[in-house]
């Protein structure tokens, strides 16, 4: 999968691998953020938002995160303003790994840039 092209999002793919509602006619604008594809998808194909996460997370073999168990400690490695920008929460922390919840799984400037932010290696 790749980033968007031509209407194309990986979002998109999923919803049509997952035989989402109306994935077929599915079309985001080139450059929309991941809050606004992930909106889209849902309004357009009738999958609520926590369903649409859900069906997501089981077609990429991704554990859902639950965002209400993450470690309060860990996000004093991730200034809020990275966390901002590229979209994700800091869940959990190892001596090499920050572990986060991210909107898009596919965006490897997220994952540089919470590595050199955090000093440890991003995983999702």
């Amino acid at each position: 999968m790749t980033p968007s092209d031509a209407g194309r999002h990986w979002l998109i793919d999923i919803a049509r691998r997952a035989g989402l509602p109306h994935a077929d006619q599915l079309r985001l604008a080139a450059g929309c953020t991941a809050t606004e594809a992930w909106r889209t998808v849902s309004e357009k194909t009738g999958v609520a938002l926590p369903e649409l996460l859900s069906e997501v997370a089981d077609q990429l073999r991704l554990p859902l995160a639950v965002l209400e168990t993450a470690n309060p400690h860990v996000a004093r490695l991730l200034p809020e303003k990275t966390a901002r920008k590229y979209l994700v929460v800091p869940l959990r922390e190892s001596d090499r790994q920050i572990v986060v919840a991210t909107a898009d799984p596919f965006d490897l400037e997220m994952e540089q840039g919470v590595s050199f932010a955090s000093g440890r290696t991003a995983v999702i």
